[in-house]
Formats: structure tokens, C-alpha cells, sequence
């Protein structure tokens, strides 16, 4: 029986959400019909110059992080020869423990 009582209150939930938002929509319908046609206009022009703010800022954030990502990490004046962990003149283990065996490098 709960999994029938899941399923109703589900249903009943997605009822509810649909009915909600039926309400909206038609409020928002007599609100727009009690505007007139030049308040209607300002709040469309309103929101599309809110929108080219938010795609700007958004251009330019993506610019930075990219421009971080491309020149961030590694700048002009660093050599990677020249690192603090000799990583470049150090033995390679693997290749020093194939060559000491007997039997050959790719046999055991």
C-alpha cells in the first residue's frame, strides 16, 4: 500500500504544480492586459539591456578564465629547466631495473 500512496501523493503533487502555475500564467496575463502598450514596451526594453549586461559580464568572465587557463600556469619568465626538483636529471628507475636483468629487457 505505500507504493500506492506514493504514487497519489505524486500525483497529486503534480496536480497541484500544474494548477499553480496555470494561476501564474493567468495572472500574468490581466497583469499585462492592465498595462498599456508603451509600459509594456519599457519592461521588454528593460529587460533585453538587463540581458546584454548579464551576456557582457558573463564574455568577460569566460575570457578570464580561459586567458587563465591558456597563460595562467606557465608565465614567459619561467624555465622548466630550471625547476627546483631536478626532475630532468635524475636516473629513470624503470629503465635502470630492465637493463640490470639477466634474462633481457621484455622477458621475465
Amino acid at each position: 500500500m505505500a507504493i500506492f500512496d506514493s504514487l497519489l501523493s505524486s500525483l497529486k503533487k503534480d496536480e497541484d504544480f500544474k494548477a499553480a502555475q496555470k494561476a501564474r500564467k493567468i495572472e500574468k496575463l490581466l497583469d499585462e492586459r492592465e498595462k498599456s502598450v508603451h509600459e509594456r514596451n519599457l519592461e521588454n526594453f528593460l529587460e533585453r539591456k538587463r540581458q546584454e549586461q548579464i551576456k557582457k559580464k558573463m564574455d568577460k568572465i569566460n575570457l578570464e578564465q580561459s586567458r587563465g587557463m591558456l597563460f595562467g600556469g606557465n608565465g614567459r619568465e619561467k624555465n622548466i629547466f630550471l625547476n627546483h626538483a631536478p626532475v630532468l636529471n635524475t636516473d629513470n628507475m624503470f629503465l635502470r631495473s630492465k637493463r640490470t636483468k639477466e634474462k633481457g629487457m621484455f622477458f621475465k
